[in-house]
């Protein structure tokens, strides 16, 4: 078996015959399956599901919960259970493109110091339609390192990428990380192999309110995602020599990002969970109020939220006094 598609769908009636036409419309010359675990939805997603495995029952593995296990149980079967030399792996509410496969199929076969292949996915409204943006786009293609994947972050989206079966870590999934586990089962695929990256947008992933992303993003939630992603990298540095002003960067790129997250969702106190995180991995000072409205221009409308409800509030507490 050359390639195993593994898709996990939960509550994705809507979404998940979408997802599996557009793998089983692949024009290929080598065998694949799909392999789908379904976790215990609440909605149709398994009789939909159950419908296209009995309709395509030499090429449909099916794990079909009975009670919910959560997206990290499933990753972890799902990989293991597939027969094939390459997995590519698909949310259960994205869709492939035409020639999805059989374009990373060949470019893994002609770079074997690659364990990863990936493509830009264009992200679009699921009420509209309309594509929103096109990330990791670039004119030629490009080979990522491991190095690249601590400094820089994700240089491709998850429901884009196809690798090695052999590159798989003995422990697929590590349960201690509950909002990151794609970037570390990302570098754990590099410790023997680079990233090549193809310009063609060859899938969709769709934005929507229910999305696993999303709610990870919330607040409160923010602080949660931060700590697993440091604690990929270091468990990363671990396996290998990782060289100290990599690691700061890999530091300072996540801290970043949490901080520009805590501004978008609004939340002070995540910021100052963030401001100690910071204070324990960096040497630099953590960005004064100056910085942050400089560095961060969504700074300015959380802090003008702010003052004025401040503002209000001292008016109002004024207003009692005088009553």
């Amino acid at each position: 078996m050359k390639v195993s598609v593994c898709i996990v769908t939960y509550n994705h009636e809507n979404y998940i015959a979408k997802c599996l036409d557009s793998v089983l419309g692949q024009e290929v010359d080598f065998e694949f399956e799909i392999v789908v675990a379904q976790d215990c939805s609440t909605d149709s997603t398994a009789d939909i599901v159950r419908k296209y495995r009995k309709k395509y029952h030499d090429k449909i593995k099916l794990i079909d919960r009975l009670e919910n296990v959560g997206v990290m149980q499933n990753y972890e079967d799902v990989f293991k259970i597939s027969s094939g030399e390459l997995i590519s792996f698909l949310d259960g509410d994205d869709y492939m493109l035409p020639g999805k496969l059989k374009a990373q199929v060949e470019a893994l076969e002609k770079n074997q110091d690659c364990n990863i292949c990936s493509h830009p996915l264009s992200n679009f409204d699921t009420l509209t339609g309309k594509v929103l943006s096109t990330p990791h786009k670039f004119e030629n293609v490009k080979k990522f390192t491991l190095e690249d994947l601590i400094k820089s972050g994700f240089t491709f989206s998850h429901s884009s990428k196809m690798f090695r079966k052999a590159s798989l870590p003995q422990e697929i999934v590590d349960k201690t990380t509950q909002n990151c586990t794609d970037y570390l089962l990302h570098m754990q695929n590099c410790l023997t192999g680079d990233i090549i990256h193809l310009t063609e947008v060859y899938g969709m992933h769709r934005v929507h309110v229910d999305s696993l992303s999303r709610h990870n993003m919330k607040k409160g939630n923010i602080c949660f995602a931060l700590n697993d992603q440091l604690y990929a990298l270091e468990k990363i540095s671990k396996h290998i020599e990782v060289n100290s002003e990599v690691m700061s960067q890999g530091y300072k790129r996540l801290l970043n990002w949490a901080i520009k997250k805590s501004l978008a969702a609004d939340d002070l106190s995540e910021l100052q969970r963030i401001k100690v995180i910071w204070k324990r991995k960096l040497s630099t000072p953590f960005p004064n109020f100056y910085t942050l409205l400089i560095s961060y221009p969504i700074a300015i409308k959380m802090f003008s939220k702010f003052y004025s409800f401040a503002y209000k509030l001292k008016y109002k507490i004024k207003l009692a006094r005088n009553d």
